[in-house]
């Protein structure tokens, strides 16, 4: 069984490559049929649900994750930023934003993007001025300052 999940997340990986997302979500959606709750297979889940714009699905999936307190930190971003998208409870997902970012920073850039798509690119400079404090490459952090720069006035 354990060997089924791992090639259906190794599927998912490679679909989302090449850009074939609604391939990629299936495998995904299957590998975590097989066993839901575990990280291995929410996480691929909840980042592929993300990046489809199906954020109401990742907040459930975000919700049933916490309420069994699995891949806790990823699943607090992948639920801060399915509220943003669906442009509510903004103060629930800030909160579960500040935990996530704690141990991982790049939460902030994917609200940041959602935030954008929402038409609230003031809110998306600071997510991303707060993420340039964390640790950085150089081009990363240049690349990031130009797009600031684009985005205010």
């Amino acid at each position: 069984m354990r060997r089924f999940v791992e090639a259906e997340i190794n599927l998912a990986a490679q679909y989302g490559t090449i850009g074939r997302f609604e391939e990629a979500l299936e495998h995904a959606q299957r590998a975590f049929d097989i066993r839901p709750g575990d990280p291995e297979t929410g996480h691929p889940l909840g980042t592929l649900l993300i990046f489809t714009k199906q954020y109401a699905r990742a907040e459930e999936l975000a919700r049933f994750m916490l309420a069994r307190e699995q891949a806790v930190t990823e699943m607090n971003a992948v639920l801060a930023v399915s509220l943003i998208g669906q442009r509510r409870s903004f103060d629930e997902a800030f909160a579960h934003l500040k935990h996530a970012s704690e141990k991982y920073p790049l939460a902030r850039l994917q609200a940041a993007s959602v935030l954008v798509e929402i038409g609230l690119p003031t809110v998306a400079v600071v997510q991303v001025k707060t993420y340039l404090r964390s640790c950085t490459h150089e081009c990363e952090r240049a690349a990031l300052e130009r797009w600031i720069a684009s985005m205010e006035p």
